[in-house]
């Protein structure tokens, strides 16, 4: 004989205890390795500064200009890229930007660039010379388009137009 279910009073299975109980909540640790692309993080270390554009370009720029410049830019870009976000002039040290690129150069891109809503660009044009690059070496050292493209988590036509 089955056991009986319990239902609650809406008239679905109660919810046992334990971890399933309550609905799992997602974190912002989570999200911001959740919300890019492996390839995205893949190709990080093959940007170049000349490479970005537009408002990364002015964070950049604003963010110590060449590879420091790029990494503040990407930075932002990973923790807001595809949101609209307020950058005050002069953030203080609890904004979120001082906990993404640091106290100095959070004040450098708030005297650049504060003061405005800012749609912030998720940086996926400016990397794709940086990802032709990294298919290339990639490709160089696994001799295989699939092996490449399960490694990037991107399909192998992909692979093969960048090569």
């Amino acid at each position: 004989m089955a056991n009986p279910v319990n239902l609650d009073l809406f008239g679905g299975p109660e919810r046992p205890p334990g971890p399933l109980a309550t609905p799992r909540r997602r974190t912002a640790e989570h999200r911001k390795h959740s919300r890019r692309p492996r390839w995205w993080h893949m190709a990080r270390p093959y940007a170049r500064p000349e490479e970005i554009g537009g408002l990364l370009a002015q964070i950049a720029e604003a963010g110590g200009g060449g590879e420091a410049g790029l990494k503040v830019a990407l930075d932002v870009a990973e923790a807001w890229g595809g949101t609209k976000q307020y950058v005050p002039q002069r953030p203080d040290q609890g904004h979120p930007l001082v906990a993404i690129v640091g106290w100095e150069a959070a004040l450098a891109i708030g005297t650049a660039i504060g003061g405005n809503d800012w749609p912030i660009p998720n940086a996926h044009r400016d990397l794709l010379p940086a990802r032709r690059r990294l298919i290339r070496e990639l490709h160089a050292e696994l001799r295989s388009v699939t092996k490449v493209a399960l490694e990037l988590g991107i399909g192998e036509p992909t692979i093969r137009e960048a090569l």
